[in-house]
């Protein structure tokens, strides 16, 4: 169920991202903003956002594979502005209501 609420979230953040790259700007600030307390997650994700383009990383996001998962365990794309209170809560509540 925690994989199904991740990719649904990483679906929404990259409709987000789609529709305001900028926000890609907001995840490596805040890697940035932590680099000395960051995992190894951490650091592939800064390099992802760094090299890859915005098609890539909404793929990572969206993909529904081990890989996607994967990624998707560690993503820089938790909480404001990336999905309010109410849109993790109706994510949520999808999960637990089947």
């Amino acid at each position: 169920m925690n994989d199904w609420i991740a990719w649904q979230k990483g679906k929404l953040v990259a409709h987000k991202i789609r529709k305001a790259p900028s926000l890609l700007d907001t995840a490596i600030n805040r890697l940035v903003t932590r680099r000395d307390t960051l995992f190894a997650a951490d650091h592939e994700w800064l390099e992802l956002l760094r090299t890859r383009d915005i098609a890539v990383i909404t793929g990572i996001l969206e993909a529904n594979d081990s890989e996607g998962q994967r990624l998707r365990s560690s993503t820089p794309f938790s909480s404001k502005p990336f999905i309010e209170p109410e849109e993790a809560e109706a994510i949520y509540e999808s999960a637990h209501l089947g």
